[in-house]
């Protein structure tokens, strides 16, 4: 998700089609070519919002 919100504005500067679905669309065939060190620290960042959440909000728990 973070990697996504980050991403968005650059793809939509790339894309004819700005919405939110092919906005999703490109991050996700994108995320598999950046390079390792970018996805590490994309997934430090997760953890780190993760711990956060749990903190801030510790009776939460995810009902679909």
């Amino acid at each position: 998700m973070l990697y996504r919100s980050c991403y968005a504005d650059r793809t939509k500067a790339w894309c004819v089609q700005n919405n939110h679905q092919v906005v999703s669309s490109v991050s996700g065939e994108s995320w598999p070519m950046e390079p390792q060190e970018v996805r590490q620290q994309f997934e430090e960042w997760a953890r780190i919002e993760r711990a956060n959440h749990a903190k801030a909000h510790p009776e939460y728990k995810f009902s679909p």
